[in-house]
């Protein structure tokens, strides 16, 4: 019943990560200038540092906005495409969780 209730989380996700995939690739790159100098982080000092970028940057066209939760999705993918990393962020049980397994089975 979990997955149901958080269903609109993932939909959400999805459609935001299809629409801005450049936030990936921010959060990849960023996530790897991290690991160069810090043990650990957390997604959200990731997610934190991709808002001043566009905000600062010039891709502030609209009011750039990104969920919080969103953290989690990204974290999730991050460490299954860089299986060297995986277990860099300290992660929370979250519907991402299941999600995650669905793409990388």
């Amino acid at each position: 019943m979990a997955a149901l209730i958080y269903r609109p989380l993932v939909d959400k996700f999805e459609l935001y990560h299809a629409s801005n995939p450049y936030v990936y690739r921010l959060f990849i790159n960023l996530a790897q200038q991290t690991i160069a100098r810090r043990k650990k982080v957390s997604a959200q000092f990731i997610i934190e540092r991709i808002r001043w970028e566009i905000v600062m940057g010039s891709r502030d066209e609209d009011g750039f906005k990104i969920n919080a939760n969103f953290a989690a999705f990204y974290a999730r993918m991050f460490m299954k495409d860089f299986p060297a990393h995986a277990g860099y962020f300290n992660l929370r049980t979250s519907v991402a969780d299941s999600w995650v397994e669905t793409l990388y089975p």
